[in-house]
């Protein structure tokens, strides 16, 4: 049996090389790099990449060898699985993929928490005076409800998929637009790929019915779910609106004009958070070795990490708990950083302060979850 296989890791993926040597040889990669120029994958049969890789047919071509890939990220638009299925029938062997569905939730929920609880502040208003429109209730989404219930925030949420899959209570998404807070927590999908399809689900027209309510807008999603060119001419327009942005179309190199213009900017950060990562390395480290090692270890110790952050009580703990996030400071320095950058250099600020500028997941007292998030099923299921 083989027990050597050869593994190409990027190398930003936290103890990568402690991790994935126990299925073979590991050699690193540069993430963004290697988009240019794949021949150093040439000998992988394993690949683990970030997102920041899109995985198609110039990257899977020059891996004649490949086996499996994963991908230690909630979502999975980086990935053409069209052209990953045709690789699959030329080459004879299954090559599965792999992914980590939920495992940055709680850190995507402290996230957008204190950013309702900033605007909040901004606009000078008790956040439990508004209600929160959740666009999308799988992980994440349930995991801001539990939140929002915790501190006596009102909320309703709108998913038709989940509502179909597990019959889940799924607001209008009338209401939902008529919330003071619209945040969304959905995957990217097509009309190929599913019934609900969400690129640019937030429209024009759709931005016309938030900004006539709403007061925030928060995306930490997918940025291609906003169609940004029209969040950007709403805001040049002077649209009473608070947008919070983490996700981005163009990303890593957003538009810095619509960078400029956002309440809160951040560099896809609401799940950089030091637990979820290392939860996400252990979840495809495990799939891959149920799959295709059987025979390697178990995971390191290193993946073991509890956070030390709190436990905070609510509302008594609330700006402990903003200055455990860092919100409004990451957000500030990026906003200076990336806009004070030439134009060859704001790829490599967006990267170095998504990967750098982690936190610790905030533990709360009391905590209980808001109900079931459902089963992750297809690959492209819920966030």
């Amino acid at each position: 049996m083989e027990t050597e296989l050869r593994v190409a890791v990027d190398a930003r993926i936290p103890h990568g090389v402690e991790v994935f040597s126990r299925l073979g040889r590991v050699v690193t990669f540069d993430g963004l790099a290697v988009r240019s120029d794949p021949k150093c994958l040439r000998e992988a049969q394993v690949l683990v990449t970030r997102s920041v890789t899109p995985i198609g047919p110039p990257l899977l071509d020059a891996m004649p060898d490949l086996v499996a890939v994963a991908s230690p990220t909630i979502g999975t638009d980086h990935v053409d699985f069209a052209a990953l299925e045709a690789h699959r029938r030329r080459k004879g062997r299954p090559i599965p993929f792999f992914h980590a569905p939920g495992a940055t939730s709680d850190g995507v929920a402290d996230f957008t928490l204190a950013a309702i609880l900033l605007a909040a502040r901004h606009a000078g208003a008790d956040p439990r005076s508004w209600r929160v429109g959740i666009w999308g209730c799988g992980n994440c989404g349930s995991a801001l409800a539990a939140r929002l219930d915790r501190i006596g925030v009102p909320w309703i949420a709108h998913d038709p998929p989940r509502a179909e899959r597990d019959g889940f209570a799924s607001a209008p998404l009338d209401a939902v637009l008529e919330c003071e807070v619209v945040t969304l927590h959905v995957p990217l999908t097509t009309p190929s790929q599913s019934r609900w399809p969400t690129r640019h689900m937030v429209s024009e027209s759709v931005l016309d019915r938030i900004a006539r309510r709403a007061r925030v807008l928060i995306n930490t999603s997918r940025g291609a779910v906003v169609d940004t060119e029209a969040l950007a001419r709403a805001l040049v327009s002077g649209a009473p609106l608070l947008a919070c942005l983490d996700v981005w179309e163009g990303e890593p190199t957003p538009a810095p004009d619509l960078v400029s213009r956002c309440f809160l900017a951040t560099p896809h950060s609401a799940g950089s958070v030091v637990e979820g990562r290392l939860r996400s390395v252990r979840m495809v480290f495990e799939s891959l070795r149920h799959s295709i090692a059987p025979w390697a270890p178990p995971p390191p110790a290193c993946l073991d990490a509890v956070s030390p952050v709190g436990p905070f009580r609510f509302p008594g703990d609330l700006d402990a708990f903003l200055d455990a996030v860092g919100l409004e400071v990451l957000a500030r320095d990026f906003r200076r950083w990336y806009l004070d950058a030439l134009p060859d250099g704001r790829r490599e600020v967006f990267d170095r302060m998504r990967i750098d500028r982690t936190r610790h997941e905030v533990v709360w007292v009391g905590l209980t979850p808001a109900g079931p998030a459902p089963a992750p099923g297809d690959p492209r299921g819920p966030a």
